[in-house]
């Protein structure tokens, strides 16, 4: 069900959004804190916004640890999703991480946009300042309601400006023709991994031209970092094909990257019922509710004890 304007709370300014300013909020009827972004999109055009709000509907009924809670609100021109608890991707992925690590983050990552894909929806501009880690380690996708189905002329060279305003990560059917496609978001999540493991961006040069140039025209050098597995040097590196086509599905990214790390479950949940039991605590002090109930979701054997059942109930 929607909510309405009237019912959401705005506390205090976060930031610049890409098109509009975004808040801090409490919601009436809803648990934990959330994070509004007021829209100014003045290229749209009335059916833009109606297309706008069915897409963020639909990433509503979205349900997955590894994707942002997003609710329906009766004002076309906001978008509401919850806070994520943790730092964004990018703030700790400025050098290689450990391989296995970012092997996980990235099979998570994969799992959630292969839910979204399989809804019929895509990111579009998915950057790793829109990947959170959470404290029980698990990256969740963020401002995934964010951009238009619409291409409208001047809307790429408008979002490479933007705060983060990187096109690292922006494939190139999108720089040529500002087209997005699923497989448009398998290469940011490609030049994203590759980020994680390599500790720089697979075109990385001075300017943001210079970039996009390296991006239509070069391949990425293979992975030579120590502990990086053979099969994830290839599927990366296919991820990073120029042709759409030619990239896997995100599907059998996740299928293959959670072969190489063992799962896309964190680690992080522990080992034992104590473990698990201070780690939930955590995340109900941070209000993330949600996330508490996937992560349960994906390790049912929890609920079985009698310690966690009692105290998550």
């Amino acid at each position: 069900m929607a909510v309405s304007d009237e019912d959401i709370q705005r506390i205090a300014v976060l930031n610049p959004g890409d098109a509009g300013r975004r808040w801090l909020c409490r919601v009436r009827g809803l648990p934990g804190p959330w994070v509004a972004e007021d829209r100014v999109e003045a290229f749209w055009d009335a059916g833009d916004w109606e297309v706008f709000r069915a897409r963020r509907a639909r990433f509503g009924a979205l349900r997955s640890p590894f994707v942002v809670d997003v609710v329906d609100v009766e004002s076309t021109s906001v978008t509401l999703e919850r806070w994520v608890t943790g730092a964004a991707l990018m703030a700790t992925a400025r050098a290689p991480l450990d391989p296995k690590a970012a092997v996980r983050i990235g099979s998570q990552v994969a799992t959630g946009l292969a839910l979204i894909h399989q809804a019929g929806l895509r990111c579009q501009w998915l950057s790793p300042w829109d990947i959170v880690l959470s404290p029980l380690g698990v990256a969740r996708v963020t401002a995934v309601a964010k951009a238009p189905i619409p291409a409208r002329q001047g809307l790429v060279h408008r979002e490479l400006d933007a705060p983060p305003g990187n096109p690292a990560w922006v494939s190139p059917e999108v720089l040529r023709s500002g087209h997005a496609v699923p497989a448009s978001d398998v290469f940011a999540l490609g030049a994203i991994l590759y980020l994680t493991l390599a500790g720089e961006a697979p075109f990385a040069a001075d300017t943001a031209i210079a970039q996009m140039m390296r991006t239509l025209s070069e391949e990425p050098a293979p992975l030579t970092q120590p502990g990086v597995p053979g099969p994830v040097n290839r599927l990366v590196l296919d991820m990073l094909s120029k042709e759409p086509a030619a990239r896997p599905t995100a599907r059998r990214v996740a299928d293959t990257l959670a072969a190489e790390c063992g799962g896309a479950v964190p680690v992080g949940l522990g080992s034992t019922v104590s473990d698990a039991l201070e780690q939930l605590r955590s995340a109900v002090g941070a209000g993330d509710f949600a996330l508490v109930a996937a992560l349960l979701e994906l390790r049912p054997e929890l609920t079985r004890e009698p310690t966690v059942r009692a105290y998550v109930v």
